[in-house]
């Protein structure tokens, strides 16, 4: 559910070579993406990917491309807005809406050591959830700090319905990549057209928010 804005770009940035396609997108948790891309229900995957995490599992027959970087970014909306200091920080007691720690994020922010980010990092986890929009929502009303992919919340942050926690608490850099089956000949073709020109999430956004 995170990349509904990396499928849209998709879509409208680079439909022009592949007029005559029709893609049918499938959101699911990585590692069940994973397992469908390798036994052949799809032929493309697109995914976030960190250094703070392991490698996927593909051979020399599956190619990689780069559409983008992104940011998982600490953020709070709601009546938690008024609760940052001046200094930018926020008491460590805020309640947290955190991913699971067997969730690829969850697995990311813990590498990491994010304050706020997974159960083993909050004081208050109050709600857990893998699903980015679904955690977007609940920080949206004030529930708790979230840790979201910058693409997903950077509308909120410009009209302030949400507030950058990321000049205190950091960032985690992300990866949007692209994989295709080699034998497939058209997936490797839309790989080599989408991953021409990435779309970058500027790390000197997110922090100065």
């Amino acid at each position: 559910m995170a990349f509904s804005r990396h499928i849209r770009g998709f879509k409208t940035g680079w439909e022009s070579p592949f007029l005559t396609l029709k893609f049918r997108l499938q959101a699911n948790n990585l590692r069940d993406c994973v397992t469908m891309f390798l036994r052949g229900d799809t032929h493309m995957l697109l995914c976030y990917e960190s250094k703070n995490a392991g490698p996927l599992p593909f051979d020399a027959s599956i190619r990689r491309g780069l559409w983008g970087i992104d940011y998982l970014v600490p953020v709070v909306g709601g009546r938690l807005r008024y609760a940052v200091k001046d200094s930018g920080e926020i008491a460590p007691a805020t309640p947290a809406i955190v991913y699971p720690d067997n969730s690829y994020f969850g697995e990311v922010l813990n590498a990491g050591e994010r304050l706020f980010g997974t159960r083993n990092q909050s004081k208050d986890p109050v709600c857990e959830t893998a699903f980015s929009s679904g955690m977007k929502e609940l920080t949206l009303k004030g529930i708790g700090v979230g840790w979201l992919p910058y693409s997903m919340v950077h509308r909120e942050l410009e009209t302030g319905d949400l507030i950058s926690l990321a000049n205190t608490y950091g960032q985690e850099p992300l990866e949007v990549a692209i994989y295709a089956d080699i034998k497939e000949e058209i997936a490797l073709a839309v790989l080599q057209v989408w991953s021409k020109a990435p779309n970058i999430w500027q790390e000197h956004t997110a922090q100065t928010l």
